[in-house]
């Protein structure tokens, strides 16, 4: 963050902790796949500014819910990539359950209204430094 950089009146800088009631990244493990069940997104679904489910591998319900136990995603949520095509973030605009790799960090604002705030200000050039 760059504090010397001027700000309007009123403005304050803050960390993206500061603005997120959770910060943490997919599982570590490798999943048992499946022939059908919950989508399970990699980095390469991260993908024209929102998540897709184009040609996805699967998981089990019980694998999903073992994997999401710990912290859901929910519709509001940000979705960040940390490989690849780093520093991408997408809004969680749908209720679809799916569980994601630990290349994409999650991120669960404050509030569902600072959703589209924290992915226009991690896709800048701010965000990006």
């Amino acid at each position: 963050m760059n504090e010397e950089q001027e700000l309007p009146q009123g403005w304050v800088w803050v960390s993206l902790g500061q603005l997120a009631k959770r910060i943490t990244d997919g599982t570590h493990q490798p999943p048992r796949f499946v022939e059908e069940g919950i989508p399970f997104v990699f980095v390469k679904h991260i993908v024209g500014g929102e998540v897709t489910f184009e040609n996805t591998r699967f998981i089990s319900q019980q694998e999903y819910e073992q994997l999401n136990s710990r912290c859901p995603v929910e519709v509001g949520d940000v979705l960040y990539s940390a490989v690849g095509s780093y520093g991408v973030a997408v809004p969680v605009t749908t209720d679809r359950p799916f569980s994601f790799q630990r290349h994409i960090a999650h991120i669960k604002p404050l509030s569902a209204e600072l959703m589209k705030f924290l992915v226009h200000v991690l896709n800048s050039s701010i965000g990006l430094d």
